[in-house]
């Protein structure tokens, strides 16, 4: 029997997994593998957002309708497929990736907003289809840009339902411009370190219980880098040309449609009429390619577009 006070072993990624996990993201030189800094974890987070769609497909298009968070299958699914995954799925992979480049990091849980019971409250179940494109420091009422005017905030504070005041969470908001209120996000306490069982958990309630978003409705989001525009484009946003790759902007599918966010401008992209129309917008706009038993899944769910 294992000694519970005894650390399980990290799993970590081989330098050619990881050199094959750069050349997949887009990252220049993946045939190096970059120190451990904050530099490096800017970088890989940016082109991460790009090339990693947040995505819950498998959850609609699959025979079996299940996640696994096994690190293998992530790193097949997500390197050697081309696909990406949702929550537990894309950070369970970036964590292995960061660990496996020597960053010294534990994986924690965290609550989404519609947990939290505050102003702005999110009835949907917590999916705002935003995050921070940059890592933030733990710094009380730090604020820091997101895409166009949107911003993010953090606080140190007990949340709005806890009964134990003392116990401090991080809480995560935004807000799209300055005369807009703040909204909460996510709220996480870095004390508690979470295990793969933990997570496993997580996923299993997420991915299998009705009534909640990632179960009723098809999402898929990846961030636009500022190399995917041209000059001109740059230019009707406000962004310069230059050699920095950033994030500015985000490519949403939901339901029945595609939209996409550049700066402080939204427009639709696609209406779809079939099943067909929106498994060709996986390709066209996340380079995501389902197989032929993949989209069977999905017929006679309640997601299908009939």
């Amino acid at each position: 029997m294992n000694d519970p006070l005894t650390p399980s072993p990290q799993t970590i990624y081989t330098k050619s997994q990881l050199h094959c996990y750069l050349k997949h993201t887009g990252r220049p030189n993946p045939d190096v593998l970059p120190p451990p800094t904050l530099t490096t974890l800017q970088e890989l987070m940016v082109y991460h957002l790009a090339r990693v769609p947040f995505e819950n497909l498998i959850i609609h298009y699959s025979s079996h309708h299940s996640v696994s968070l096994d690190p293998e299958h992530l790193y097949h699914k997500i390197v050697e497929r081309g696909h990406g995954g949702y929550c537990m799925e894309n950070t369970g992979c970036f964590s292995i990736v960061l660990r496996s480049l020597g960053f010294n990091l534990w994986n924690i849980g965290g609550k989404a907003s519609a947990t939290l019971d505050t102003n702005g409250l999110d009835r949907s179940g917590g999916f705002r289809g935003c995050g921070t494109i940059s890592p933030v420091p733990l710094i009380h009422e730090i604020v820091v840009p997101g895409t166009g005017t949107q911003q993010f905030r953090l606080l140190n504070q007990p949340l709005k339902r806890q009964a134990n005041r003392s116990l401090l969470f991080w809480l995560l908001q935004t807000k799209n411009t300055s005369a807009d209120p703040w909204l909460d996000v996510y709220a996480f306490c870095p004390n508690v370190e979470f295990g793969r069982e933990d997570y496993e958990v997580m996923s299993y309630v997420t991915s299998r219980m009705h009534g909640l978003i990632f179960t009723e409705m098809i999402i898929c989001v990846r961030c636009v880098l500022s190399t995917e525009l041209s000059k001109e484009e740059l230019a009707k946003m406000g962004e310069k040309e230059d050699s920095e790759v950033r994030v500015v902007g985000r490519i949403t599918l939901t339901k029945r449609e595609v939209k996409r966010a550049m700066g402080d401008v939204s427009e639709r992209l696609e209406v779809f009429e079939t099943e067909e129309q929106r498994v060709q917008a996986f390709k066209k706009y996340f380079r995501l390619e389902l197989n032929q038993e993949e989209q069977e899944g999905i017929r006679g769910r309640s997601t299908e577009i009939k």
